[in-house]
């Protein structure tokens, strides 16, 4: 299943390890007039391509106006696992804390989560390295670096992981300044979850902005603290439930050592 992205007008694909993309007949569905690669009618299911670097396919709508959508397919590293969450699968469980997972959340999904209850003992435990991509929520990307220990969570935690799902926050209302929502994710729990090392969480397009959290029992807090550097030592380095800040292009990348709900304003 693709991640279709309309902002920036991408598609993105992960497939196993070892799999051949040398001539691959993609599966996809249009509303416009036709899809062409250089020229080339492209027929769904039966057109094979060279996917072995990002291809332009261009779609031409009825009035003869065209849009360039560039399709990356993303081979696995070996021994990393594959999940594509959808509206009618939203879950996935994992049992395993050495396997690296790749989690695509398709945008529509509703509640996407993961279930690491097998990893988690008393409230805390050892994660693999996951990274979580699509566009669900506003196409944020979250990394959790293999080794990462869950150190504390709340007493009724359930060992479901929510994936992030926009949500929306009371900003703090402060003199002389007008604080406007740019994005809301709520990540985690509707509580907090603290972890040994820090995960990174990039918002597409969002350099410059304010950013701050909140969670149950304590107010929206700002996150005023610029990282040194874009880099997991960097994050590592923050104090237990720290948080540092750093534009990284036009992007806004957040270090984080817990999780709940993350705003940027």
């Amino acid at each position: 299943i693709g991640v279709i992205d309309e902002t920036d007008h991408t598609i993105m694909v992960d497939v196993s390890f070892g799999t051949s993309v040398t001539a691959v007949a993609p599966t996809f569905t249009t509303t416009g007039a036709s899809v062409t690669i250089n020229g080339v009618a492209q027929v769904s299911g039966t057109t094979t391509n060279n996917f072995t670097n990002p291809v332009t396919y261009r779609v031409t709508a009825g009035n003869g106006t065209t849009q360039d959508y560039v399709v990356t397919v993303n081979v696995l590293p070996e021994g990393t696992t594959s999940a594509n969450l959808t509206s009618s699968s939203s879950s996935v469980t994992i049992t395993s804390s050495t396997q690296p997972v790749n989690i695509t959340v398709a945008s529509g999904t509703n509640s996407p989560t993961i279930n690491i209850d097998a990893l988690i003992t008393n409230g805390a435990g050892s994660l693999p390295a996951i990274t979580i991509t699509g566009a669900n929520a506003n196409n944020v990307v979250v990394t959790i670096p293999a080794g990462t220990t869950v150190i504390s969570s709340d007493t009724s935690w359930n060992g479901i992981l929510t994936l992030p799902t926009v949500t929306t926050v009371t900003l703090p209302s402060i003199s002389n300044q007008t604080l406007t929502l740019a994005s809301a994710i709520e990540l985690g729990t509707s509580g907090s979850l603290t972890f040994n090392k820090a995960v990174r969480i990039l918002f597409p397009g969002q350099a410059g902005k304010k950013v701050g959290f909140v969670r149950s029992g304590i107010s929206f807090t700002e996150i005023t603290a610029t990282c040194s550097a874009d880099t997991q030592p960097t994050g590592d380095a923050l104090a237990a439930g720290a948080d540092c800040k750093i534009d990284v292009g036009s992007d806004l990348a957040v270090w984080t050592k817990h999780f709940t709900t993350f705003a940027t304003y």
